[in-house]
């Protein structure tokens, strides 16, 4: 099973998630950009996906939209 690392991930979160979410974006790109002088295997801890989780958990309550789908399964890996 291959390791994620949340700042890869965030990158394709931000792939998929419509322009018109700018919240959305701008709290992704806030948090992944902070993260840049972490060691790679830090990232892969679940200390830095709680936060995360919780930017999308603030922004999409209820999955009524592809792209929202989309963005969970991107986060959970399906």
């Amino acid at each position: 099973m291959e390791l994620r690392n949340v700042v890869t991930v965030s990158k394709k979160l931000l792939e998929v998630i419509p322009e018109t979410e700018t919240e959305l974006i701008r709290d992704i790109q806030e948090y992944s950009s902070g993260l840049w002088n972490q060691a790679p295997e830090l990232l892969q801890g679940a200390q830095f996906w709680a936060p995360m989780q919780t930017i999308l958990a603030k922004h999409i309550t209820i999955f009524d939209e592809p792209w929202k789908i989309k963005v969970k399964d991107v986060f959970t890996n399906t």
